[in-house]
């Protein structure tokens, strides 16, 4: 039996909905982004957004709406034109509604949102296919809510009292309500609702009759409306009326005067996608397509009479999900398909005008992931995670790694450095602007100034010798240099000429070995064989304060650590007796010796406080880190950890940049100045300290031989490095655990592979040409598709289909595919394979296929016909291709080795013991690829059929997996020779499946529609006696985002203790929403600790809404309802490493007394569960 642990690495970025009004205060202005199961508040200031909150809910939010309660004045709209802001009577609260069935009214109080209302309305989720409206009534002071087809809810609140919610449940005889809304200058409340049948759509009126607790009829109806309406809006009176949003037009309906007006979309007939937002009432309206139009819609009114409805396109951005104007001339665009803008759409005259729209602030967004690959970085316990995303209006590949990242700004050719050190020379301020490189029999000073590096001589520098250190010392007023050679220790001028100011040399003829400086404190250690000399700089001089000598040779010195100004402690490393010392100074007395352990000496040592506990840093030959964390009372060295860095000696430096941290699942980042370690090695990583807690991320050099921090007026953050054959200087990222890297394309990728032998990747995209050619861009980067940037280019040969296919295509604008071969290092568009209007680029892999020995490239096609208002799937084909190029150059060939047709689409596409497995509706196909001189063909060789519609397929040394959407998986496999597949397990139960993976041969991770994982496990018993094994479901798990792929590998730097390490490398997930996450597995005895931490923890840290943790994390499907099992909530276990570290420490020792209560055998202590759950907070 298996145990698994799931926690979030990257926070959903999807912006699901947004509001606008008066949350925090009655005179603000703030914006509400609801992102799946949290939301953030932000408060306008200026044409700014200020972030306030993010409150993390146990639910997925599937509606909100903000309103004033009743006991307060209604809320005000005054908008004299659309400059002025919206002035609020009084303070708005939130309502939401979530998917399992939850009504929560919140209000923001005491800088910190709290729950004054809850109410379950359901026991069982009902909207997985129908969502969720929620509207409100200020006239009636009363909520709808439809949140099923054929139910609606009226739901009053009143603040005081007990703050009792009541809900008064009816039943709708129409079909399913597409939209609905209430309509003002009613006595009682009456709502206008879209419905849609089996007939087409239309509108209905129902008066809500509270005392006869039923939905009378309305004052009026509207059939016939549009085939795709699928919004409606009630006009504020004296107009009143509604307006009718469709994919061809925008509609003003008034029944009661009669008056019809259409504003035609004209060419722009695509899927609307965000709701109708008010920008001035009566007059000004804004909506937006999928293809990231934003409409105006402006209401022409006489005398309180619309005469009139005018639609103009504005500019084109993201998909939009929700529109809210902010005053000012702001505009939020909030998006679930791309990425999120604050906008000024006003020019100097206070009107809207969209050829002046300014984008003020970008908010990001990883979704929806629909593919991803994990890459193997060379050097690296890890892998990068390269993603697709995006949607047929436009979309781009986002890379994911972690650690940080070294932007090279330019390099100059100097072969033979040994060392090198950045300093201050002739400034005014601490900027560097001075490297002191060291060869094997010489020095050289290089002055820098931006791109240009010159070669000077300095009076008292050494040039003749190699140096062994060189620092700053001094203020800047009285700024000088130490430099250490193997003769001599040199003090030099640096405000001046240059001029050598002070000499030391030792006595004996022996050379000095190596030497440390703090450069805070002029304070020095040098070493000279097996003796330890410490010298001062004082008064302009270098004295000598003490010296001792030990059994062996030094190793390696440290002086760094200066807490009070000065160090008191130096940190020393023998050759043969391998230990470190902890050396008093100026005394010289050993404080503590502690032996290490090993049979390699240490290379380097540095002392050093990251945040608050001290660290002694030991960098080995092998390869291996050693820390211990440092008792200052009587410095006791404790907590003793290795960690494997490289196969190389281990070097060690201090850099300081800044840090930033994302608060576990709230997607809030918090950014600080802070020291980390680099550690250097045949590859490199960086230590840093968050919540006290040592962390390590990778950084993306390699082939360094050694490295210095560079603070220099040009470059913040900077740094200067060489391979042995260039010097180079550079800007180092931010610390933080994942960075995100964006590559537009302007289309959409929907499945990408890699090649290492070309170093390229394979993607196919599709993008919608709308046939206007808006030029209104928010960013430049997404006008050119990048099919049309390519190097090279060509076309694929049509289908004789696309003859006969019909030319009245419902919408406006076409689907263009096309095959894109991408560098995998700079990813620059080395070629584009376009297809055809009607032909849709569907699979892609790379594979070896029969005796070739390069890998192909198989694309996988479906033809589309036109017969009426759909698109029918007739045929498919696979294209195999062969990408030829030389020496990692832009020049190459693409060959077309064969096509073969399919009838159907060919949903995946997989390399099997270099043959092909195609899934091509409910048929799973293995072909073989045959070649002579003259031809090239795919032969079929085996198919099975036992599916409904085949999504999904992977493969795990001989063993296949069929991921069917409604008939869960089947486990084949295939002996050569064959013509049929070997049932080897089966699962009987239905599951609506979105992605699935191999755990091992016989568990399995599935992920559904209805937001759940299931793991799956082969039973051994057999159904049928030919059949195979049956496969059961053993756990359970509800995430509550949409999971789109699953991958395996590790995204971090691996740096476990054998303790706690997973039982293997876990599981990566993409879901729709644009999170990222990690599923591993664990033992059973770390479940049963972190299990009972979790429970502990829910109790003493409440969810905002008081919403029940194992309510919203219990499996729940359309047939099947099972609580929690075999699943430990990761977030919420990580979330609480974050608070104070007493705090951690004790409930962590009261988990610890009960488990040991509970079973003896566990022999726990609080330090022991902190240390198994700090460990498996390093998966991600």
């Amino acid at each position: 039996m298996s145990y698994n642990y799931v926690v979030t690495a990257h926070p959903s970025t999807a912006v699901t909905l947004a509001l606008s009004g008066n949350f925090t205060s009655p005179d603000s202005v703030d914006l509400l982004m609801f992102k799946t199961n949290r939301f953030e508040v932000f408060t306008v200031c200026g044409n700014r957004l200020n972030l306030r909150q993010t409150v993390k809910l146990h639910a997925r939010i599937a509606a909100a709406t903000l309103f004033v309660a009743e006991g307060s004045e209604p809320l005000q709209a005054s908008i004299q034109n659309v400059l002025q802001e919206v002035q609020c009577e009084n303070k708005s609260c939130l309502a939401i509604a979530t998917l399992k069935n939850e009504f929560l009214i919140l209000e923001y109080a005491d800088d910190q949102v709290r729950t004054i209302g809850k109410k379950i309305f359901g026991e069982y989720t009902t909207s997985f296919y129908s969502p969720m409206i929620l509207i409100w009534d200020p006239a009636h002071y009363v909520f709808g809510l439809a949140f099923c087809e054929a139910k609606f809810r009226l739901i009053k609140w009143r603040r005081g009292g007990d703050n009792e919610i009541t809900m008064n449940s009816f039943m709708i005889s129409e079909d399913s309500i597409v939209d609905m809304t209430f309509l003002p200058c009613y006595e009682k409340p009456t709502i206008a609702m879209l419905h849609c049948d089996n007939f087409g759509r239309r509108i209905q009126t129902h008066v809500v009759d509270e005392n006869q607790q039923e939905l009378q009829e309305g004052p009026w109806k509207k059939d016939g409306v549009e085939l795709e309406a699928v919004s409606i809006l009630a006009i504020p009176p004296p107009e009143l009326g509604v307006l009718v949003l469709s994919t061809e037009s925008v509609i003003y309906l008034n029944e009661i005067t009669g008056c019809h007006y259409v504003g035609p979309l004209n060419q722009y007939r695509a899927p609307y996608t965000s709701s109708v937002f008010v920008i001035e009432p009566r007059r000004f309206y804004m909506f937006g397509d999928v293809l990231g139009h934003i409409f105006l819609v402006t209401l022409n009114c006489v005398e309180d009479r619309c005469t009139g409805i005018d639609v103009e396109c504005l500019f084109k951005a993201s998909a939009p999900e929700s529109i809210c104007y902010l005053g000012n001339g702001l505009l939020f665009i909030g998006s679930r398909l791309g990425d999120s803008y604050l906008l000024n759409i006003m020019d100097d005259t206070n009107t809207i005008n969209p050829d002046c729209v300014k984008v003020i602030e970008e908010f990001s967004n990883l979704g929806p992931i629909v593919d991803m690959l994990l890459v193997d970085l060379e050097y690296q316990e890890q892998k990068q995670i390269v993603v697709c995303t995006g949607h047929p209006g436009g979309g781009s590949l986002h890379v994911v790694s972690s650690g940080i990242c070294v932007k090279e700004l330019f390099q100059a050719k100097l072969p033979g450095v040994m060392a090198l050190w950045a300093l201050s020379y002739l400034t005014e301020n601490s900027s560097n602007n001075l490297c002191l490189v060291s060869f094997m029999k010489h020095t050289k000073t290089l002055m820098f100034r931006e791109n240009e590096i010159e070669e000077i001589e300095i009076a008292g520098i050494a040039l003749d010798d190699r140096t062994h250190c060189a620092a700053n010392v001094g203020d800047i007023k009285n700024n000088q240099i130490v430099q250490v050679t193997p003769g001599c220790v040199r003090l030099v001028d640096a405000t001046s000429d240059g001029h050598l100011i002070s000499f030391w040399e030792e006595e004996s003829d022996d050379p000095i070995n190596m030497a440390a400086c703090n450069s805070s404190s002029g304070q020095i250690v040098i070493a000279i064989r097996n003796k330890l000399v410490y010298l001062v700089v004082s008064d302009d001089h270098l004295r000598e304060t003490g010296s001792t000598c030990f059994d062996s040779e030094i190793s390696c010195l440290d002086i760094s650590f200066a807490p009070s100004g000065s160090s008191e402690i130096a940190c020393v490393s023998l050759w043969v007796d391998i230990c470190v010392l902890l050396i008093h100074l100026p005394t010289m007395t050993v404080l503590k010796k502690q032996r290490l352990d090993s049979e390699f000496m240490a290379r380097s040592i540095l002392l050093a406080r990251l945040q608050d506990t001290l660290n002694l840093f030991v960098g080995m030959g092998d390869g291996n880190l050693i820390m211990y964390d440092v008792d200052e009372r009587n410095c006791d060295l404790l907590n003793r950890w290795s960690v494997s860095v490289g196969r190389c000696p281990v070097s060690l430096k201090v850099f300081r940049s800044k840090i930033i941290e994302t608060v576990q699942g709230s997607g809030v980042s918090t950014c600080k100045n802070a020291n980390y370690i680099m550690v250097c090695s045949d590859r490199y990583s960086v230590v840093y300290a968050n919540n006290d807690k040592l962390l390590f991320s990778s950084v993306n050099i390699r082939d360094v031989l050694c490295i210095s921090p560079l603070n220099s007026e040009a470059y913040e953050q900077g740094c200067v490095f060489t391979n042995g054959e260039m010097l180079s200087f550079g800007v180092l990222d931010n610390v933080q655990r994942l960075h995100v890297r964006r590559v537009p394309l302007a289309e959409f990728p929907r499945r990408i592979a890699q090649q290492v032998e070309t170093s390229t990747y394979g993607v196919i995209t599709v993008r919608c040409d709308d046939g206007y050619g808006n030029k209104r861009y928010l960013n430049e980067l997404e006008m050119t598709p990048a099919s049309e940037m390519a190097f090279q280019q060509s076309k694929a040969a049509p289908n004789a289909l696309e003859l006969i296919s019909s030319k009245n295509d419902f919408y406006s604008y076409k689907k263009i595919s096309s095959f894109l071969i991408m560098d995998r290092n700079n990813f620059d568009v080395l070629y584009s394979y376009s297809f055809g209007t009607d032909e849709e680029c569907c699979a892609l892999t790379s594979c070896h296929l029969g005796h070739k020995k390069n890998p192909l490239y198989v694309v996988g096609t479906a033809f589309n016909i036109r017969e009426g208002d759909c698109a029918i799937v007739v045929q498919g084909r696979l294209l195999v291709l062969e990408y030829n190029r030389q020496n990692s150059s832009k020049e190459g060939s693409l060959s077309l080795l064969c096509c073969n047709y399919v009838n159907g689409t060919p949903e995946a596409i997989i390399g099997y013991h270099r043959k092909l497995l195609v899934l091509v509706k409910e048929n799973l196909c293995l072909y073989e690829f045959k070649e002579d001189e003259e031809t090239s063909e795919l032969i079929q060789l085996a198919s099975y059929t036992s599916f409904v519609s085949l999504l999904f397929v992977k493969v795990r040394g001989d063993l296949i997996m069929c991921g069917d959407l409604q008939h869960s998986i089947t486990i084949l496999s295939h002996e050569d020779g064959s013509s049929e597949f070997n049932l080897i397990a089966k699962d009987y139960y239905p599951k609506w499946l979105t992605a699935i993976a191999f755990v091992n041969d016989r568990e399995y991770l599935l992920a559904d529609t209805f937001f759940n994982f299931c793991y799956c496990e082969c039973s051994g018993k057999r159904p049928i006696p030919d059949g195979g094994e049956l496969i059961k479901a053993s756990g359970y798990f509800h995430l509550g985002e949409f999971v789109n792929c699953i991958e395996r590998g590790w995204i971090v730097l691996q740096n476990f203790k054998a303790l706690c390490k997973p039982l293997s490398p876990p599981m990566v997930y993409g879901t729709a929403e644009g999170s990222l996450g990690v599923v591993c597995q664990i033992s059973e005895e770390h479940f049963k600790i972190l299990d009972t931490l979790q429970k502990r923890i829910i109790r003493m840290l409440p969810s905002a809404g008081g919403l029940n943790h194992g309510r919203w994390r219990a499996f729940e499907s359309c047939s099947t309802r099972h609580s929690v099992e075999r699943f430990v909530d990761g977030d919420v276990i990580e979330s609480f490493l974050t608070f104070p570290k007493d705090i951690v420490a004790k409930l962590f020792a009261e988990v610890a007394r009960q488990l040991n209560l509970d079973d003896p055998s566990f022999l726990l202590s609080g330090a022991k569960v902190l240390e198994i759950a700090e460990d498996l907070s390093k998966i991600h």
